[in-house]
């Protein structure tokens, strides 16, 4: 396993010689450099290039909060857990709300910090026990062989998530979208005016995937410019108190369709980790023709394990 790299930010020095003898326990961390301001952090983070950055909140001058947005925007790829003692849940939620994968409380980091950092750096999200969070956003996925009850399954998805002010992402190939809003208008959704609002955004797959594709393969750095500016757009137009996003896909199904079964496993990955960090509902729709696989393939039980929930 490669050593992952880690930046420590923290204003306390004893605190950062407390987290250095931890990470030291461990072959997989690399501690490679320290900051004891925002300013800093930032100025470190772009020469260090860290994997990791463990970030306190009660920074002198620009807080963490302010830190962590300045790091994603500089580099989206890199993984932010924040360590503080603060428990506040507004203040925990405009943490999350920047990107970051996770949030553990001081006094809880001598059970919770490597449990934390092994989570983090994997893709999924880590909140300290001491926080009592509500459950994490459910990636979930469903296989179908009749496109009757696909639509129906979509239509009982989309309508409560609208009804309730959020904005619902749709990435949908191009033959199926007038068949999800022709079911959503059965419903007596008012689809033609939450397009207009920007409270139903329709993205179509086959663009989609081209502009995330470098041979085959799900480029990341593509794959985050594509979509953080979409994510972000859709929490501003969201009514929801919090804002709060869901989406509904097709990409992998259709990379799983070309035969890219591995391509289509690493898209799912990838939006999941996405999810996780922005807090957005996701449903995955597969169909027959997209996984013509029994029970007991890999594949399907890999494209499972990526999901909280299995429709």
């Amino acid at each position: 396993m490669s050593q992952c790299r880690v930046m420590i930010v923290d204003d306390y020095e004893l605190w950062r010689r407390h987290v250095d003898a931890a990470l030291r326990r461990s072959h997989r961390w690399q501690l490679v450099g320290e900051a004891s301001d925002g300013r800093e952090a930032v100025e470190r983070a772009r020469v260090l290039r860290p994997d990791l950055i463990l970030l306190d909140v009660g920074l002198p001058g620009e807080d963490g909060i302010q830190t962590a947005t300045r790091l994603l925007a500089d580099d989206p790829s890199v993984k932010i857990l924040f360590l503080s003692e603060h428990q506040s849940p507004e203040l925990v939620r405009a943490a999350l709300a920047t990107g970051a994968s996770g949030y553990v409380v001081k006094s809880n980091a001598g059970r919770e910090l490597l449990p934390a950092m092994s989570a983090v750096v994997e893709g999924r999200r880590f909140i300290s026990a001491a926080l009592s969070p509500s459950a994490p956003c459910d990636h979930a996925v469903a296989f179908y062989d009749d496109e009757t009850r696909l639509l129906n399954d979509y239509a009982s998805y989309a309508e409560p998530i609208l009804k309730a002010g959020l904005v619902l992402i749709v990435l949908s190939i191009a033959s199926r979208r007038e068949k999800l809003e022709q079911s959503l208008r059965s419903r007596g959704v008012d689809v033609d005016g939450l397009t207009e609002q920007g409270r139903i955004l329709w993205l179509d797959v086959a663009t989609a995937l081209s502009s995330v594709m470098v041979n085959d393969w799900p480029d990341t750095a593509r794959f985050t410019e594509l979509m953080i500016p979409t994510i972000a757009g859709a929490a501003a137009r969201s009514t929801a108190e919090p804002r709060r996003i869901a989406a509904w896909g097709e990409c992998a199904p259709t990379l799983l369709r070309e035969g890219k079964a591995e391509a289509a496993i690493c898209v799912e990955r990838l939006w999941d980790q996405l999810a996780q960090r922005h807090q957005i509902e996701t449903f995955c729709a597969y169909t027959t023709n997209d996984l013509p696989y029994d029970e007991d393939s890999p594949v399907l039980q890999r494209i499972c394990q990526v999901h909280s929930v299995i429709r």
